[in-house]
């Protein structure tokens, strides 16, 4: 369970923060999960000011872009009830807060990038954007925004209802995952099926043809 990787890490997420204009903090597009530039706060206030470079050094930026996502991941949470429906990291944006002369906007956002991995392993790795700016929100050091992939309604759904019978969680969930599993192999099969059908349709074809072809050739032969 992802937020159980979070709590041995000692990190339990926060009430998400409140945004800072007209916007949301999370949208769902289909099974695609936007989230907003996550600023660094701490107990809901910003956690570090300043730019790389000048009044931070790498590792506070590092620090800086790790609290980003944490605030991310609770603004998820808010939005999908837990992070069990995150199918997978697919992108994330880091904005870096630069001093002339500062290049090195990969490592920073690598607070972001490791944390990710660190909680959801291969599920985790993702495409990724580091750029340097002038200047952040709240004069902040590091923004950075997610997309996600969430699961599909029948998953979610399904994971939903095993809290409602907690004795039989464990139980629930591997009858889910045989049923999937049973239902994927079932498609694949079909599939197969299907390709072997209409390989021997051609084949069927094909021997009428040539047989009609043979049939002529002897008709015209003998007339």
């Amino acid at each position: 369970m992802y937020e159980d990787q979070l709590r041995k890490k000692g990190i339990f997420l926060p009430k998400p923060p409140e945004p800072l204009g007209t916007y949301l903090q999370a949208v769902r597009s289909g099974n695609i999960l936007f989230v907003s530039g996550m600023l660094p706060k701490k107990n809901g206030k910003i956690s570090l000011k300043g730019k790389l470079g000048r009044e931070l050094n790498q590792q506070e930026g590092y620090e800086a872009a790790r609290l980003c996502v944490i605030n991310g991941l609770s603004a998820v949470k808010a939005e999908l009830g837990n992070l069990e429906r995150i199918s997978r990291v697919l992108k994330v944006v880091g904005y870096v807060a630069s001093e002339e002369g500062f290049f090195c906007q990969p490592q920073v956002v690598n607070g972001a990038s490791d944390l990710l991995v660190d909680i959801f392993g291969n599920d985790g790795k993702h495409a990724r954007v580091a750029v340097g700016v002038a200047e952040l929100p709240e004069n902040v050091p590091v923004e950075i925004e997610l997309v996600l992939e969430i699961k599909n309604t029948e998953e979610i759904d399904a994971f939903a209802s095993f809290s409602l019978n907690p004795p039989f969680q464990e139980a629930q969930i591997l009858s889910f995952i045989k049923k999937n599993e049973e239902t994927r192999k079932n498609d694949e099969l079909n599939a197969e099926l299907k390709s072997i059908k209409a390989t021997l349709k051609k084949a069927v074809d094909e021997c009428d043809r040539r047989e009609d072809a043979h049939h002529s050739r002897f008709s015209r032969r003998h007339v």
